[in-house]
């Protein structure tokens, strides 16, 4: 698959992923929940994790950069780069898979995210 036609088919999801994290920042749990796959919204509404991806994208986030894409039929990644105003970055990989309501959040991997 060419570079154009995958971040074509990936652009939903990234548009998924900057309003999910965006509700992260804004503390809207229950908008992260909606954004959350049925079998990772019991095991991943955690006060920590939600406190922890908080803290990785608030200090001093610019930007986040979706760098890798890959989607294979119901399933699709995203790895990212968060950069700082400090010019310092922190990568962040996303993992989706289609739902009967869409397209949801089913793994985060970020530092220090629990």
């Amino acid at each position: 698959m060419t570079t154009v036609l995958l971040f074509g088919l990936t652009a939903r999801h990234v548009a998924i992923a900057d309003k999910f994290l965006m509700a992260v920042q804004q503390d809207d749990l229950d908008t992260v929940h909606g954004y959350l796959s049925e079998g990772f919204q019991p095991v991943t509404i955690k006060v920590e994790m939600i406190e922890s991806l908080r803290n990785l994208l608030l200090l001093d986030a610019e930007e986040i950069i979706w760098k890798v894409r890959d989607l294979r039929g119901n399933q699709c990644s995203l790895l990212g780069t968060i950069k700082n105003k400090s010019k310092s970055t922190t990568d962040i990989w996303l993992g989706f898979v289609k739902e009967k309501s869409g397209w949801k959040v089913a793994a985060i991997e970020a530092p220090f995210v629990k």
